[in-house]
């Protein structure tokens, strides 16, 4: 449902350098994701989440992921330690990229495409009404069945991973600015 909201008069007026750049750091950041979770020990189905949950759209994303995946004793702890981390995360760059793209000078269109590309949790400024009840419900859902020593147990291998993967997101979508000269 959320991306009911996204108009395709919005897409048309990016353009399709801007459109080619958003699917490749979607891909590059889910693949990039993958690996260094993989490298920090993380499982293959939690590493495909965390990928996942920065590249596409954050929490809803990792809840989508993770009902696909297997069923696991970890799965619940693994999903909670993202949607904590990824809403952390989330809040951080959506205050700092704005500050960044003033900084070095960004025009209105390549800062709108560095936050459009690489903000993964904007889910709270998208959405419709119901997009948004549906999606407190699942969190509370999954709040409600995960025990919070477990989720601990998990450590923070899992933050540093989301937090390597959302750097290079952002460095994926400025090195796209710069080399299409958008």
């Amino acid at each position: 449902m959320l991306g009911l909201r996204i108009d395709l008069a919005d897409v048309t007026h990016a353009g399709l350098p801007v459109l080619s750049l958003v699917l490749f750091t979607m891909v590059a950041t889910i693949c990039i994701g993958y690996l260094v979770s993989r490298s920090l020990g993380q499982t293959k189905g939690f590493s495909f989440i965390i990928g996942g949950s920065v590249a596409i759209c954050g929490v809803s994303a990792a809840a989508a992921l993770c009902a696909f995946m297997e069923e696991c004793k970890t799965r619940d702890q693994e999903l909670a330690i993202t949607v904590a981390g990824i809403t952390v995360l989330s809040t951080l760059v959506m205050l700092f990229y704005p500050v960044i793209s003033q900084a070095i000078g960004l025009n209105d269109m390549a800062a709108g495409t560095l936050m459009g590309g690489s903000i993964h949790n904007v889910s709270q400024a998208v959405g419709s009404e119901l997009a948004t009840v549906a999606l407190v419900v699942s969190l509370v859902a999954i709040g409600i069945k995960t025990d919070l020593k477990q989720v601990a147990s998990v450590g923070v291998k899992p933050l540093i991973a989301m937090s390597i993967t959302t750097v290079a997101m952002a460095a994926i979508v400025l090195a796209g600015i710069f080399i299409l000269s958008i």
